[in-house]
């Protein structure tokens, strides 16, 4: 075999070829053209007709003890920590509640909604002619919402309304609608206006379902992390009832933090003032503790009257030693003067003893009398009148000295007693000081609390009742709601440019899906993948209805055949020039163009010059006789009859110089073994000394043994392959049949192809007539 045809087959279909990943894709362009421009005209009527939001915004500053906010007026009470703190994170989610959206939406009656009948347009927010006000709807009502109402009928008295084209009746303004839905009365409004032919639709949401609409349509974000700074933004196809949604929302939130501020405050006060009144009996009754102590134990001042008790002590131990000592002095006395007989000797004067008026004159005198005595006494004898008178004198004075040394000795004795009794008191009172002092302290240290808890919440009071009546807003607004002209949503350039993709996209995956999962053969690289046998090329689809190639055709059909037919002079390359060469046709299955392909194969052998036959020896399923209109009689006839000649079965085309046929005609009972007959090989004998070419039509080899039964006879094999007809699994067959040689000298070629991925010759070169198409049949192909 020549190796320009083996290269056909060796070429390196395992690497990756762009061309071939694309051409699915290039191969259908229309069905990217028109996803797109349907994707981009839904996307146009989406937006035409989609209703336009926008966004409002407000920025507020919130008072917070933790961010840098105002100060809390309740930080007087921060330090019993009993006061109200405000967390910014805590007041977001107060501005997100259901209850502050549900209070903003009941205050605007933004759960009340009028569009013009017959018209898309936005909402009429403070447009409306008339305004509705919802006093109480049925029970069922207010579960089916939204209550869908129109008012017809405007003049300057009455309007008629319906409920579900149902006519409600005909009310002046201001008079209340009473009916199985409600009860509800319609106002003129400011824009009010006398028009009989207009209409307006009412849509009346439950109050809760509204609020929770506008409560998701809000967002709340901090604008720095130690910042309590916050945006506040909601969108809504109407921007004016989005900012005055917002704002409402803030003054209500300020208002809901005032009225619990002062319900708060007011509560301190009157917990302050409870408390000091609490207080107050408290204090009066230590006062009074304080003074019954006092009374009953007789002090003032008890650490200077203990004070006072340690010197008295010290006085009456120091009185004690000297009465103590005054009448031991007197015993002495008494013993050593006054009991002796002794005369002559004078009392000592001793201030124990001279401290009594009259014992000291008594002493005095007595010394006296004993100086003068014993003056007496050394020119006198004891003898002596004088001195004997003066001795008696002297007794005496000393019998009156004794007495009055007893008395005052029993006089120091009472005191010393009384000393020693007082001195037993003292030493119980100091003693008992320490008892008194604690007791006294715990005392003094309630009343102490209790009057400096007192002062401090009489302080307290007072701020609490300041702030009472100068509470400030809770949130400062930095900027107050505004919105921009244009809509948030829909973005129009998002909206095409999503849909242009989408609009790629599908068909794109479409064909990716039918590509990943389509078994079917679709290119020559697909056929490389799986037969290693020689590709002779591919045969484009035709739309003529003829069966057999035309002489001087220049169709892209005609040049594939000829291409094919000079590869097919490689293939057989190695058989002399001047010897008749068969090649008979095949397939997998019925309905890939086997037939088709060796009629026109047959064809192109002859207009070239050749003289050329063609078999049917499908004859299972003969269709080449039915094509070309010949005689009933055929190949079935000569193998199965033993009279019949060759030459009579093989019938001329017309229009061809050089074209015969031997038609299978009739559908034999068994034709296996009629194709096992010797007679088979003796036909190709003898037909290949009259003809250049046989081209032989055979059956499918996936289906019948007819086709390997008489292989022996062919030169070469043509494995004919259809577009989106033949599978995979049958090329793997037609591969081992390959690999065995069962099929000699086997090639194949892509029958029917579509896909300009695989006009790799130029068929369009030659094409006859050939005119540039209009624009729009190029786009309608």
């Amino acid at each position: 075999m020549d190796n320009r045809v083996k290269l056909s087959s060796e070429e390196t279909s395992g690497n990756f070829n762009l061309m071939e990943q694309i051409a699915p894709y290039v191969s259908r362009w229309k069905w990217f053209v028109a996803g797109g421009f349907l994707a981009l005209l839904a996307a146009f009527l989406y937006l035409r007709y989609a209703t336009p939001l926008y966004k409002a915004s407000t920025i507020i500053m919130l008072k917070d003890d933790n961010k840098g906010g105002t100060v809390n007026e309740f930080s007087i009470l921060s330090d019993l920590d009993i006061g109200v703190k405000d967390n910014v994170e805590n007041e977001v989610e107060v501005l997100r509640s259901r209850t502050l959206s549900e209070k903003a939406v009941k205050k605007l009656n933004l759960n009340i909604s009028y569009f013009p009948l017959g018209k898309t347009k936005p909402d009429l927010y403070n447009e409306s002619p008339v305004n509705i006000t919802i006093d109480k709807l049925s029970e069922a009502f207010e579960k089916e919402t939204p209550l869908d109402l129109e008012i017809k009928g405007l003049n300057d008295i009455a309007y008629n309304i319906y409920n579900d084209g149902k006519l409600l009746g005909k009310y002046n303004y201001g008079e209340p609608v009473k009916n199985e839905i409600g009860q509800f009365v319609v106002n003129k409004s400011e824009k009010h206006f006398s028009k009989p032919d207009y209409g307006l639709s009412v849509k009346v949401e439950g109050l809760e379902g509204a609020a929770q609409a506008y409560r998701r349509a809000l967002n709340v974000n901090l604008m720095g992390k130690n910042t309590s700074v916050l945006e506040l933004s909601s969108t809504n196809s109407n921007k004016e009832k989005a900012k005055d949604y917002l704002n409402t929302l803030v003054d209500i939130y300020n208002s809901d933090a005032i009225a619990d501020r002062r319900f708060i405050s007011e509560n301190t006060s009157d917990f302050l003032t409870q408390r000091l009144d609490i207080l107050t009996k408290e204090i009066d009754a230590v006062e009074k503790t304080t003074e019954k102590f006092k009374k009953d134990n007789q002090v003032t001042d008890i650490v200077s009257e203990a004070n006072l008790y340690t010197q008295n002590t010290s006085e009456f131990e120091k009185r004690y030693i000297d009465i103590n000592t005054r009448v031991e002095l007197i015993d002495n006395v008494i013993k050593g003067f006054i009991d002796t007989e002794t005369t002559g000797k004078t009392f000592p004067m001793l201030d124990a003893l001279t401290a009594d008026p009259a014992l000291s004159a008594a002493i005095n005198e007595h010394n006296k009398l004993v100086l003068s005595r014993n003056e007496s006494a050394v020119n006198a004898g004891p003898e002596n009148f004088r001195i004997k008178q003066m001795d008696e004198q002297i007794k005496s004075l000393k019998k009156a000295i004794k007495e009055n040394l007893v008395l005052l000795k029993s006089n120091l004795n009472i005191q010393k007693s009384d000393i020693s009794r007082q001195q037993r008191v003292l030493s119980g009172r100091v003693s008992s000081v320490p008892t008194l002092e604690r007791e006294f302290r715990e005392i003094t240290r309630q009343q102490g609390v209790k009057d400096a808890l007192y002062l401090y919440l009489l302080e307290k009071r007072e701020e609490a009742e300041i702030s009472t009546v100068a509470l400030a807003p809770n949130a400062k607004v930095i900027d107050g709601a505004f919105s921009s002209n244009i809509p948030v949503s829909p973005k129009k350039k998002i909206i095409y440019l999503a849909a242009l993709v989408l609009g790629l996209a599908i068909p794109f995956i479409i064909i990716y899906l039918s590509t990943l999962f389509d078994n079917k053969i679709k290119s020559k690289s697909d056929i490389e993948k799986y037969l290693s046998a020689p590709y002779l090329g591919d045969v484009p689809r035709t739309k003529s209805d003829e069966k057999i190639i035309k002489a001087n055709s220049n169709s892209e059909f005609a040049e594939a055949l000829r291409i094919i037919r000079t590869n097919m002079d490689f293939v057989l390359g190695n058989i002399a020039e001047n010897r008749s060469k068969s090649i008979f046709v095949t397939s997998s299955l019925p309905k890939e163009g086997k037939t088709f392909m060796a009629m026109n194969l047959a064809g192109t052998f002859a207009l070239s010059g050749k003289k050329t036959l063609l078999i049917e020896m499908d004859i299972r399923n003969p269709k080449i006789g039915q094509y070309l209109k010949l005689p009933s009689q055929g190949l079935t006839n000569y193998l199965a009859s033993g009279d019949i000649d060759i030459n009579s079965v093989i019938v001329k085309v017309p229009d061809f110089k050089e074209l015969y046929v031997i038609p299978a005609k009739v559908v034999p009972p068994n034709p296996a073994e009629l194709l096992m007959n010797p007679k088979v090989t003796e036909m190709f004998d003898y037909l290949k000394t009259k003809f250049d070419y046989i081209i032989v039509d055979t059956a499918p080899v996936n289906l019948v043994a007819d086709t390997l039964l008489t292989a022996k006879n062919a030169d070469a094999f043509v494995y004919v392959v259809r577009e989106n007809q033949t599978t995979k699994e049958m090329l793997q067959k037609a591969q081992k049949l390959h690999k065995e040689n069962k099929l000699p000298n086997m090639c194949v070629l892509l029958n029917d192809t579509t896909a300009k991925a695989n006009d790799s010759y130029g068929y369009g070169y030659f094409q006859e007539k050939y005119q540039k198409k209009p624009w729009w049949k190029r786009i309608l192909g």
